[in-house]
Protein backbone atom coordinates (compact mmCIF):
# COMPACT_ATOMS: atom_id res chain seq x y z
CA UNK A 1 0.00 0.00 0.00
CA UNK A 2 1.72 3.60 -0.69
CA UNK A 3 0.89 6.70 1.24
CA UNK A 4 0.24 9.79 0.27
CA UNK A 5 0.22 13.05 1.93
CA UNK A 6 -2.74 15.48 1.32
CA UNK A 7 -3.60 18.27 3.32
CA UNK A 8 -6.62 18.51 6.14
CA UNK A 9 -9.08 19.74 3.86
CA UNK A 10 -8.53 16.98 0.93
CA UNK A 11 -8.73 14.67 3.77
CA UNK A 12 -12.26 15.57 4.79
CA UNK A 13 -13.42 16.30 0.97
CA UNK A 14 -12.27 12.37 0.91
CA UNK A 15 -14.04 11.37 4.21
CA UNK A 16 -17.54 13.07 2.71
CA UNK A 17 -17.21 10.61 -0.49
CA UNK A 18 -16.26 7.25 1.87
CA UNK A 19 -18.97 4.59 2.19
CA UNK A 20 -19.07 2.44 5.10
CA UNK A 21 -16.47 -0.32 6.52
CA UNK A 22 -13.67 2.13 4.77
CA UNK A 23 -10.53 2.10 7.12
CA UNK A 24 -9.66 4.88 9.05
CA UNK A 25 -6.70 5.67 12.19
CA UNK A 26 -8.08 8.08 14.69
CA UNK A 27 -5.70 9.86 17.03
CA UNK A 28 -6.84 11.79 19.76
CA UNK A 29 -4.71 12.99 22.80
CA UNK A 30 -5.41 9.91 24.45
CA UNK A 31 -5.93 7.29 22.26
CA UNK A 32 -4.65 5.91 18.75
CA UNK A 33 -6.63 3.29 17.17
CA UNK A 34 -8.00 2.09 13.64
CA UNK A 35 -11.49 1.97 12.84
CA UNK A 36 -14.52 1.18 10.17
CA UNK A 37 -16.76 4.16 8.95
CA UNK A 38 -19.91 3.81 10.02
CA UNK A 39 -21.16 7.07 8.85
CA UNK A 40 -20.04 10.46 7.46
CA UNK A 41 -22.04 13.45 8.80
CA UNK A 42 -21.68 16.98 8.77
CA UNK A 43 -19.05 17.62 11.51
CA UNK A 44 -17.48 14.16 11.64
CA UNK A 45 -17.77 10.62 11.59
CA UNK A 46 -19.46 7.30 13.44
CA UNK A 47 -17.25 4.62 13.43
CA UNK A 48 -16.72 1.46 15.11
CA UNK A 49 -13.60 0.70 16.65
CA UNK A 50 -11.61 -2.56 14.99
CA UNK A 51 -11.17 -4.41 18.15
CA UNK A 52 -14.49 -4.29 18.82
CA UNK A 53 -15.75 -5.51 15.27
CA UNK A 54 -13.57 -8.67 15.91
CA UNK A 55 -15.02 -9.38 19.58
CA UNK A 56 -18.18 -9.26 17.68
CA UNK A 57 -20.20 -12.54 16.69
CA UNK A 58 -24.07 -10.77 16.53
CA UNK A 59 -26.21 -9.81 13.62
CA UNK A 60 -24.82 -7.29 11.58
CA UNK A 61 -26.00 -3.65 12.80
CA UNK A 62 -25.36 -5.34 16.51
CA UNK A 63 -22.52 -2.81 16.80
CA UNK A 64 -23.16 0.61 18.21
CA UNK A 65 -20.40 3.34 17.00
CA UNK A 66 -19.08 6.92 18.13
CA UNK A 67 -18.63 9.82 17.03
CA UNK A 68 -15.70 11.35 15.97
CA UNK A 69 -14.51 14.72 15.02
CA UNK A 70 -13.03 14.82 11.09
CA UNK A 71 -9.94 16.98 13.08
CA UNK A 72 -9.24 13.31 14.91
CA UNK A 73 -9.03 11.60 11.52
CA UNK A 74 -4.95 10.75 11.12
CA UNK A 75 -5.15 8.73 7.46
CA UNK A 76 -8.02 6.83 5.48
CA UNK A 77 -7.55 3.78 3.54
CA UNK A 78 -8.71 3.80 0.26
CA UNK A 79 -8.36 1.97 -3.10
CA UNK A 80 -4.56 0.72 -1.75
CA UNK A 81 -3.47 4.25 -1.17
CA UNK A 82 -3.19 5.65 2.65
CA UNK A 83 -3.83 9.13 2.50
CA UNK A 84 -1.83 10.74 5.83
CA UNK A 85 -3.51 14.01 6.79
CA UNK A 86 -1.11 17.22 7.52
CA UNK A 87 -1.26 17.96 11.35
Amino acid sequence: MREERISQAELVERLHKCMAGERVVIATQTARYAARIQHVGATGLKVIPEPALEDSHGAPGDLEGHMVSFGDIESLELDEVRYLGEQ
